[in-house]
């Protein structure tokens, strides 16, 4: 693996982590949704897509962009400015510390 792909695969985060702060609503028809901002993500199979959080008010959920459907993402990939999401190290061996 290269350099830079083992940064890459290093700075996926435990979904748990992800913002799931409220960017917008849509309000169509009395029905309010709200969304964050899109984020990537990875499901536990490897799969990568773009989704984001959003919420109902009664349910809340992250939704599949591309797919439009309700998923169960394990991980994320924080934007390389956000600083709440400092980039990791890597070690000797090129994995993350």
């Amino acid at each position: 693996m290269s350099d830079l792909s083992s940064l890459i695969a290093g700075q996926w985060r435990p979904i748990s982590e992800a913002d799931k702060d409220i960017a917008y609503i849509h309000d169509m028809a009395g029905l309010r949704i709200g969304g964050s901002h899109p984020i990537w993500v990875r499901d536990e199979d490897g799969r990568v897509y773009e989704a984001l959080w959003s919420d109902d008010g009664k349910r809340a959920y992250w939704w599949d962009i591309e797919g439009e459907s309700p998923v169960d993402p394990v991980e994320f990939m924080p934007h390389p400015l956000d600083p709440r999401f400092p980039p990791r190290a890597l070690d000797q061996k090129g994995g993350t510390e």
